[in-house]
């Protein structure tokens, strides 16, 4: 036998006068007819398949078919260990799409006044008057519109904040107040 054919299963595959390889396959050479032996058939198959992969015409194409005994193959499904499939254990959800509220600010009074959301809301305040306002938490620091311009100005603040009733004042005109509670 050649020293060449490590699968022990019939003849080295033969060379082409260009030097490629020649897709030769022994099928006297087929073991019984069990799980196991098709297994260890099929991975000298693939083993000797890698040999003329890329050899020009005499190759042949890996999703064309090649018969082995009593057997039919394609190349492209064969697997050393055929074994269970892994699955993702991960689903793909949908995100969710933000809820949304609306404050009108108009004759110098916040509409509505007081507003439930729950977490994760864009809330936008719209500026109905003809001058500026502010939408500004109470508490320093969670938000400020800063100057909200007259006629349709707006401003958009996604609350993301722990669940709480938040107090709420328009910095220009002290008078105007509101509050947002953040439900759960």
């Amino acid at each position: 036998m050649p020293a060449d054919n490590a699968d022990g299963l019939g003849a080295a595959p033969a060379r082409e006068a260009d030097g490629s390889y020649a897709p030769t396959l022994q099928t006297e050479s087929a073991p019984a007819d069990t799980p196991q032996s098709r297994r260890a058939f099929l991975r000298a198959a693939v083993v000797r398949s890698a040999a003329i992969t890329g050899a020009g015409a005499a190759a042949v194409a890996p999703w064309r078919p090649q018969h082995f005994g009593h057997f039919q193959i394609a190349l492209a499904a064969m697997s050393p260990t055929p074994g269970p499939t892994a699955t993702a254990s991960h689903k793909p959800t949908a995100t969710p799409t933000p809820r949304s509220a609306g404050i009108t600010i108009k004759g110098l009074a916040f509409n509505p006044a007081t507003l439930s959301v729950p977490r994760g809301t864009i809330i936008t305040w719209t500026n109905e008057d003809g001058f500026p306002h502010t939408s500004t938490s109470d508490t320093t620091g969670v938000w400020d519109s800063g100057p909200i311009t007259g006629n349709g100005g707006s401003f958009r603040f996604t609350v993301n904040l722990a669940p709480g009733t938040y107090s709420y004042h328009c910095s220009i005109h002290p008078i105007m107040k509101g509050s947002i509670t953040v439900i759960s």
